[in-house]
């Protein structure tokens, strides 16, 4: 999986600011900068590229930006809040 897998850790708008290749898959992050992560991401992300994000249901206040933003087709995503353990919001790259 190393070949195809690339993790990283630590402060996502410092440790993803520099992604020089496509992104696929983007799990989870700090609730608070969900959006400026995902604004800053987006244009490296391919068609068909998948974000996860948990917590949805426990954390609806924080979260209601987010999930509007990400429901908002014209951001460039296709996403549904599905009701698994606190919420998950399943994000589709367009």
């Amino acid at each position: 999986m190393q070949q195809f897998v690339d993790i990283r850790e630590g402060d996502a708008m410092k440790t993803l600011a520099n992604i020089d290749a496509p992104v696929d898959f983007l799990l989870d992050g700090w609730k608070d900068v969900y959006v400026p992560m995902i604004e800053m991401l987006a244009p490296k992300m391919r068609s068909g590229a998948i974000v996860l994000a948990d917590n949805i249901f426990t954390f609806k206040k924080t979260l209601r930006p987010y999930v509007s933003h990400m429901q908002d087709r014209s951001n460039g995503f296709d996403s549904v809040t599905l009701p698994i353990g606190s919420g998950m919001e399943y994000s589709l790259r367009l």
